[in-house]
């Protein structure tokens, strides 16, 4: 839950602080799905199942820089663990088999910049830029049969992002807010430093 702080007084400057923690990357999942032959027979099932994730440490300030116009920064401190298991079941053989993948001290650093416009008449205008940024860390990988665990660094590298909102408030006796936001996302630029030729669309979200 984030914590405001609003610097006053006599000062004609007087910015609001605010610090947030809160989960940022949920990687506790559970994932299934089963293979059947051109018989509809099972062929295998296979498991996927993650645990922990990456949290978010928020700093931020915000300042009237116009009557009703509103200029906000923020920095994201982020931080977090996860492991990954994967599991292959073959119901008619025993060539089940498990992997393990550990991810630690993954850490990264993203900025945010907003500025809401209150000026217009019953409308409320926002507009956000999120920055590309860079969660890097350690793995481990155990692959079935291995005696030993491959280890090194990774880097994910994931992309900026854009979005605007509008609010609405009617002349209604009971307050009322009609809200609509939308955002992109370039995630053409997302990049992971293990594998080659990550190729994925952008994305438009209402």
């Amino acid at each position: 839950t984030p914590v405001a702080v609003r610097l006053g007084g006599s000062y004609e400057w007087a910015p609001a602080f605010a610090v947030g923690y809160h989960p940022r990357l949920d990687m506790s999942y559970a994932y299934h799905i089963q293979y059947r032959d051109d018989e509809d027979l099972i062929d295998h099932d296979s498991y996927a199942d993650g645990e922990g994730g990456v949290d978010a440490f928020t700093v931020s300030v915000a300042e009237e820089v116009y009557p009703d116009v509103f200029v906000g920064v923020g920095v994201d401190f982020l931080r977090g663990d996860y492991d990954v298991s994967e599991r292959d079941v073959y119901p008619s053989s025993d060539a089940d088999t498990e992997s393990t993948e550990n991810y630690d001290d993954v850490s990264g650093t993203q900025f945010t910049l907003g500025v809401l416009v209150e000026a217009l008449h019953r409308v409320d205008v926002a507009l956000v830029y999120r920055s590309a940024f860079d969660l890097e860390g350690d793995y481990s990988l155990l692959p079935d049969g291995a005696e030993e665990a491959t280890e090194g660094g990774f880097t994910y590298e994931y992309p900026d992002a854009v979005a605007v909102g509008f609010e609405y408030h009617p002349r209604n006796e009971i307050m009322t807010t009609l809200s609509f936001d939308v955002e992109y996302t370039r995630w053409s630029d997302f990049e992971d430093s293990m594998v080659d030729g990550v190729d994925l669309d952008d994305t438009i979200e209402y």
